[in-house]
């Protein structure tokens, strides 16, 4: 998880219960269960009016995004690729097939099949930059959904 998820949530319910307490009345009586189905339901609807149901349902899985951090260590990657190159190099390329399917990266799982595969490496190359051009669009696409200004801006920039 990212510190600023982990600063941004703790600021916001200082925020709010240091609003609440300025009031002058207790906690308490701000917890309403007709206000907060109204705040919950109404940002549910909003979001469903304003996108199809399949961009919805995507948005909803990336939810857990929030709050994991999942970047590749490089020094990992690159030491996991040498031990790769040495087992091609003593075993063949073959060999490499039974150690991708233990392998926790998808990504680069489907580039050393593809190369079990004997895919020319142009090709290779062209498949992966593909790849992670696709990854980048759907991450784009799920950072701005639900907030269509963000796209009007984009396109008449």
């Amino acid at each position: 998880m990212d510190i600023s998820t982990i600063v941004g949530l703790a600021v916001g319910a200082f925020c709010m219960v240091f609003g609440v307490i300025q009031t002058g009345t207790s906690l308490m009586s701000f917890v309403d269960p007709g206000s907060i189905l109204i705040v919950i339901g109404g940002t549910v609807a909003g979001l469903l009016i304003s996108n199809p149901l399949p961009k919805f349902i995507e948005g909803l899985k990336t939810i857990k995004y929030t709050f994991s951090n999942q970047e590749s260590d490089p020094v990992h990657v690159i030491k996991k690729i040498n031990e790769l190159a040495l087992a091609a190099r003593k075993e063949g390329l073959l060999a490499l097939e039974e150690i991708a399917q233990s392998m926790d990266d998808a990504f680069l799982q489907k580039g050393i099949m593809l190369i079990v595969d004997g895919t020319d490496a142009e090709l290779l190359r062209s498949i992966m930059e593909t790849e992670i051009a696709f990854v980048e669009t759907r991450h784009k696409d799920n950072q701005s959904s639900g907030m269509p200004w963000q796209k009007q801006l984009q396109v008449g920039e």
